[in-house]
């Protein structure tokens, strides 16, 4: 079951008693910058999985043919 989503931004606008516009575009920028660092973390970390997908791979290969040859 999917959990329900909240609007967060809007909570907060109602809720704050002096919004602030340079606050918010602040908030903003760095949400953009912040969301930037993830999609590179994750491109990283999809390119890290291969990695070891391609050792594991190599490593099941290698244990197969050093069992093979002392049978």
């Amino acid at each position: 079951m999917e959990s329900p989503k909240f609007d967060w931004k809007a909570i907060w606008l109602q809720q704050s008693p002096s919004f602030c516009p340079q606050s918010y575009l602040l908030e903003k920028a760095l949400e953009v910058t912040v969301g930037d660092y993830v999609d590179q973390y994750l491109q990283v970390l999809e390119k890290l999985k291969q990695g070891l997908e391609i050792t594991m791979c190599s490593s099941a290969d290698r244990n197969a043919s050093l069992q093979n040859a002392i049978i």
